[in-house]
């Protein structure tokens, strides 16, 4: 039923129209081949009685006389009949008296086994079914069997068995029915042609009335109309849709005309807005600007605060006026977004930095979370960006009395190309009723009356974070309870630079940092951090005795490589812990100074290689702040033990060797030339296999750097075609394969290859030095060493 339902209107009319044909066709078909087949069979039943009553008068008197010759004779006279099979004349006892067998072909087959069913009737059923019956009349598999009582003055004399072929009855009945089935079937075709002919009477109105909602649907013309000339209800309806197109017509037109209206207002006071905007934004960029200068001059404290205030009112005048100029672009669909290349952890940082001051003045926490390794080179709009979180961190310290306020940064996936980022900003402010928390996001709308008085605004940040969220791709929610606080976050995909980013722990792995702060937020993001980074982290609470741990390490000949604390925690430089500190970082130790905005002024300049970060301060920039730190410990540290306790080395700081570096990451081929500076070593840099040879044939190094993963020709290609060329021409270039992947086999890969030895990527600026000097021409002449009997460097730290 389902199916049918699906049918179009044409085949409904024609298959309704064949069922109806079908069935009484059907019906006729049988009953008139039913009545002739009764009529057949009624006809021959009749012919066969005649036949035997006449038999039945001629067999009397042979049979009363015990005559079997006249009665054979008799029977005989009967069997010209041309379908009679066989004929038994029986006494009254039941027993034989004579026969006929019929001698034609086509029954000689049947009579042997005709007359044994014959006899074993007679002896079972016919004396039973004979009391009180005169004949006995039974059609069986191709013959009629015709039992008859022969009497003479109601005396039976005896019986007499016909047996009759009915095979010309059977082809009869089978032509009879051959006959019904092709006039059921030619019927049924007269049926089909004239469904199919006079189904459109019905169907195509309806199928022009489908096709014009169709088209109208389509091309939103509602100028269509259909030709209602039937008076029928096919007419009425018709005319009924042409009614409603004019109706729809109508209201289409009217629509047109406010739409055009409407967008002519709205574009009149875009118009308008820019305009305005363009005229209020030039005098209020002379203000900024004599403001600003007006506070480099000599001013009193009271000056001063007029000039601050004059700052900070026309900056929130500008920003205002900002907001409304990039608001009208959006309802204008003018706003379009760009696509660059930028850090999103920079971006992150710098906005908390923007508003660091902010809040610091409200005594509020101020932190930024990015977890390690995040993929932070992109591709996007970094202003709209930096705008969205500009509104939400604002927004979050404006209705934050105390507490804390959250940044979070997370990669929810990424693939080859491409990250899914969510960036959440929490505090622990006012917080939003649960029916406020989508107003919020609606324009010129905050929670209520009131918080507008109190904390000022014009409700338009946040509508335009979500419209700009929304045209990046991503969407924005809030979660929040009332005076519990809210948390804002949103989720975008955005495209990765084809530039991978610098993994923090090329520099960090293997430092040992001591960190002190009394801060438990800021303690566990630094653990958290230099944990993630590949160090050794220690956190201590309390200088004094984070001093006597640092001294302990010390003395056990495992000392720190960092002293990372908070400027609170300065002692005065003159006191024991100055001096223990002082000693500390001019001995073996590097420290860093946490500072808020606008205090690292008052930090000491004699604590010598302290350097001072301002807070809040992200992952990213603290790992660029220590990476940079580290290599000049390392570079220092390196040094010492060359000079003084290192006698395997035994060789000034300065190798002195001319290095060929094959490396296609721009940011990794300043590493490697900063680290080869540090150790005295020249570095000629290529970005590929093919342009390293054709370095080496204008000049021969003393050692070759090999990136084995390179655009154009890798390091294993390059390497084989440089062994290549040294057996045709001779002489031995020494090749450091430097490798992202230091796994079980790839020692082999890299000798198979033809090089002598690996490096493992990320590599400490000691181990660099080590292969260097291992491979260096003058310490292999001196060992007398060769390249494949040298274990390789990397193989001490195995990294993946």
């Amino acid at each position: 039923m389902p199916r049918f339902q699906n049918l179009s209107i044409r085949w409904k009319v024609i298959t309704v129209v064949m069922l109806v044909a079908a069935v009484v066709l059907g019906i006729s078909v049988v009953l008139v081949s039913v009545m002739d087949i009764v009529a057949m069979r009624a006809a021959l039943v009749e012919r066969i009685g005649a036949l035997s009553r006449v038999a039945s008068i001629n067999v009397a008197a042979p049979l009363a006389f015990k005559d079997a010759d006249a009665a054979e004779e008799v029977l005989a006279a009967l069997g010209s009949e041309e379908d009679v099979i066989s004929i038994q004349l029986r006494t009254a006892d039941k027993t034989l008296f004579a026969d006929y067998e019929s001698p034609r072909p086509q029954h000689r087959d049947w009579v042997k086994d005709i007359l044994e069913d014959e006899r074993a009737e007679w002896e079972t059923l016919l004396s039973r079914e004979f009391s009180g019956r005169s004949s006995i009349l039974n059609f069986r598999d191709g013959y009629l069997d015709l039992d008859l009582a022969v009497l003479v003055n109601d005396r039976k004399l005896g019986y007499l068995d016909i047996q009759y072929d009915t095979t010309e009855l059977g082809q009869r009945i089978l032509y009879q029915v051959l006959l019904a089935l092709l006039i059921f079937l030619a019927g049924t075709v007269v049926a089909f042609l004239l469904a199919a002919r006079l189904h459109r009477l019905i169907s195509q109105p309806i199928r022009d009335i489908a096709e014009v909602m169709e088209r109208t649907a389509a091309q939103q013309d509602f100028s269509v109309r259909l030709n209602a000339g039937q008076r029928d209800e096919l007419g009425t309806l018709m005319r009924a849709f042409n009614t409603m197109l004019e109706q729809i017509e109508l209201r289409d037109v009217e629509l047109r005309e406010a739409r055009d209206a409407a967008e002519a207002g709205s574009k009149a006071k875009s118009q308008f807005l820019a305009s305005m905007s363009h005229e209020i934004r030039t005098p209020m960029n002379g203000i900024l600007g004599m403001a600003e200068l007006l506070q480099g001059t000599s001013l009193d404290a009271r000056q001063r605060h007029f000039t601050q205030t004059i700052q900070f009112s026309a900056d929130a005048l500008l920003a205002i006026i900002n907001d409304i100029l990039d608001f009208s672009k959006i309802e204008a669909g003018r706003l379009e977004l760009e696509q660059l290349d930028f850090d999103l952890c920079a971006v992150v940082e710098r906005t908390m930095d923007l508003l660091a001051e902010s809040a610091r003045t409200k005594g509020l926490g101020f932190q930024v979370q990015i977890p390690a390794g995040f993929p932070s080179l992109v591709r996007g709009d970094a202003g709209r960006l930096q705008q969205v979180l500009t509104n939400l961190l604002s927004n979050a310290v404006k209705f934050t009395e105390r507490g804390s306020v959250q940044l979070r940064l997370s990669c929810l996936a990424e693939t080859a190309t491409r990250m899914h980022t969510r960036i959440e900003v929490a505090d622990t402010g006012i917080g939003l009723a649960p029916e406020d928390c989508e107003l919020i996001f609606e324009r010129f709308n905050q929670a209520d009356s009131s918080t507008s008085r109190r904390y000022g605004g014009t409700g338009l940040g946040l509508s335009i974070s979500r419209q700009l969220v929304e045209l990046m791709g991503g969407v924005i929610e809030v979660e929040s309870l009332l005076g519990q606080g809210s948390v804002f976050r949103f989720e975008i995909w955005l495209d990765k630079q084809r530039e991978p980013l610098l993994e923090p722990d090329l520099y960090l792995r293997g430092f040992r940092a001591l960190a002190i702060t009394a801060d438990d937020q800021a303690r566990e993001d630094l653990r958290r951090s230099l944990k993630a980074w590949g160090g050794e982290v220690v956190c201590e609470h309390d200088l004094r005795d984070a001093l006597v741990v640092a001294l302990t390490r010390g003395s056990a000949g495992d000392p720190f490589d960092l002293i990372i604390l908070d400027q609170a925690q300065l002692p005065a430089r003159e006191g024991p812990a100055g001096r223990v500190l002082v000693e500390l970082i001019a001995q073996s130790a590097a420290a860093l100074a946490l500072s808020p905005r606008g205090r690292e002024q008052g930090i000491d300049l004699a604590w010598g290689r302290l350097r001072v970060l301002t807070t809040p301060i992200g992952s990213h920039e603290l790992s660029r702040c220590l990476g940079a730190m580290i290599t000049d410990l390392r570079r220092r540290v390196a040094g010492a033990d060359r000079a003084d306790t290192d006698p395997q080395l035994g060789q000034p700081a300065s190798l002195g060797l001319d290095v060929l570096v094959a490396e296609d990451n721009a940011v990794n081929q300043e590493v490697i030339e900063s680290m080869l500076r540090a150790l005295g070593c020249r570095a000629m840099l290529c970005s590929d296999g093919a342009a390293l040879l054709d370095a080496l044939a204008a000049q021969t190094p003393d050692l070759i750097l090999m990136d084995c993963q390179m655009p154009a020709m890798d390091g294993y290609e390059a390497t084989r075609r440089v062994r290549s060329q040294e057996r045709r021409e001779g002489g031995h270039v020494p090749i450091i394969a430097l490798t992202a992947h230091a796994m079980l086999g790839d020692r082999d890969r890299v000798l198979a290859a033809g090089m002598d030895d690996y490096l493992s990527k990320p590599f400490k600026l000691l181990e660099l030095a080590q292969v260097l000097r291992r491979w260096s021409p003058r310490d292999r002449h001196a060992q007398g060493s060769h390249a494949a009997d040298v274990p390789p460097a990397a193989g001490q730290e195995t990294r993946t």
